[in-house]
């Protein structure tokens, strides 16, 4: 099957990050997704799900791109049933690692699949796993042995669901295997590895029959399957889809079910031990999530999918964040039907790349599978200010002296000025569910209108060249 990418330029609002990027698409006459992509030494490999086979459901899609993001080659497996892909991993010698499920099998159950190929995507083999159930979401990562982890949910005799996290060796023999759960549903979204090289496992994880009851879930194990530390959070319908490990902890992104019974999208950052280090819940009045993460010298770079973003229907999102979380800036793009947004690295030459799939740009089918480009990622460096407290008129952040700023409240209090002696100054103010409230860059001074703003906590940002305050204010 021939796969085709088609290049769209644009210029996509970030402010700090604006720039025109690439767009390409990928795919043929049926649906095609791609959900995950590594850096290569010579440009990316991608990896989804294509219905655009002759004679099949779904396949495994597997893509390769050379550095100007043009089809190095690429590979379909399946066997004419559904073959659904959800994760990819690659390790030195530059073997791939596919995960997912798959009904081709003796019984025509769903069971969760691996598959490892060579460097240039040719199949080595193929690996089954599971009950006498159904087997589906999951996630793998690849060992230095050459061999594998996965973590994949599996439905059990009464119809909930547990968590299977399991060892292979490198032919694809099991070595190990756990089962994680209780009596309520476990599923299975992201697999990966920590600092030290332990296993770390994402999900949700519900603590009762009622929807309400999922929160989300982390933990880790050693490459023995023994259990080191485990975390819950969120307290209403919270889903976690993606996490990178440091070695102060864990940050992870997902959805929460907001007040107005929307999805909204949330990041957290996890202690080791699992204990909350901080979260910050954002969102618009309409659906949205985030699917993917990675990190950055001075922040997050976070990925999903929202409706709430144009005239259609979801727009891919793409947000830069600061090391405490912090939105600074965002681009959304899908201009009149479905994208979303899955995945996100910062290849070796400083440029972020996102893959997901897209309704808009489709050039060959209903769905294609698209990778954007965008130059540079800078994020100014951050530092946290006293907390804000208004008193006799007066708003004190001492910690601003050091930018040459002065902060204060007009005489009636309706007014908060920022008086800076600097070319350009930015002042960002949000609630803290991350609505903007107030974004202006000028010279000078700030008059932010706090008269049209209900009593509540705000989160205060002020960014000067490559240095950003940020505090809580209190109204």
């Amino acid at each position: 099957m021939q796969r085709l990418g088609v290049v769209i330029a644009l210029v996509l609002p970030l402010g700090l990050w604006a720039q025109t990027a690439e767009v390409r698409t990928y795919g043929a006459s049926g649906d095609d997704q791609l959900v995950e992509l590594r850096e290569t030494d010579t440009g990316y490999v991608l990896a989804g799900t294509t219905a655009s086979s002759p004679g099949a459901d779904t396949d495994f899609y597997l893509l390769a791109l050379d550095q100007d993001l043009n089809v190095a080659w690429s590979q379909t497996f399946g066997a004419g049933g559904v073959d659904q892909c959800s994760g990819l991993d690659r390790n030195a010698a530059g073997e791939c690692f596919l995960s997912g499920y798959t009904n081709d099998t003796p019984a025509g159950d769903y069971d969760a699949s691996v598959i490892k190929t060579d460097a240039s995507g040719v199949k080595l083999w193929e690996a089954h796993f599971g009950g006498p159930d159904w087997d589906l979401e999951s996630d793998v990562v690849a060992l230095d042995d050459g061999g594998f982890a996965l973590l994949f949910t599996t439905y059990t005799a009464d119809q909930g669901t547990d968590l299977i996290l399991l060892r292979g060796d490198a032919d694809g023999n099991l070595v190990w295997q756990i089962t994680l759960g209780d009596a309520f549903n476990q599923t299975a979204h992201v697999l990966t590895l920590g600092p030290t090289g332990e296993l770390v496992a994402g999900g949700t994880w519900a603590t009762g029959e009622e929807l309400d009851s999922e929160r989300a879930w982390m933990a880790t194990f050693d490459l023995d399957g023994n259990p080191i530390a485990e975390g819950f959070f969120g307290e209403v319908r919270t889903e976690l889809f993606d996490a990178h490990a440091y070695q102060d902890g864990v940050a992870a992104v997902g959805y929460y079910t907001g007040p107005d019974g929307d999805r909204d999208h949330y990041v957290l950052k996890a202690n080791p031990d699992f204990s909350l280090a901080w979260i910050r819940l954002d969102g618009d009045p309409e659906d949205d999530a985030f699917y993917g993460l990675t990190p950055i010298e001075t922040g997050l770079i976070t990925v999903g999918a929202g409706n709430g973003y144009g005239a259609g229907g979801y727009a891919a999102m793409v947000h830069q964040r600061t090391l405490s979380g912090w939105w600074v800036e965002s681009a959304n793009f899908g201009p009149d039907k479905d994208e979303a947004a899955y995945d996100v690295i910062v290849d070796s030459a400083g440029r972020t790349v996102v893959c997901g799939s897209s309704d808009s740009y489709a050039e060959f089918g209903d769905l294609d599978g698209y990778l954007i480009r965008f130059e540079g990622t800078v994020l100014p460096d951050e530092f946290e200010l006293e907390e804000l407290d208004v008193e006799d008129g007066t708003l004190d952040v001492l910690d601003l002296e050091a930018l040459g700023i002065h902060v204060r409240t007009s005489p009636n209090g309706d007014r908060l000025l920022h008086a800076a002696d600097l070319s350009t100054l930015r002042v960002v103010v949000t609630d803290l569910r991350g609505n903007l409230l107030y974004d202006a860059s000028q010279a000078g001074v700030h008059r932010v209108p706090l008269s049209e703003w209900a009593a509540g906590m705000y989160a205060v940002r002020v960014i000067a060249g490559h240095q950003m305050g940020t505090a809580v204010w209190a109204r």
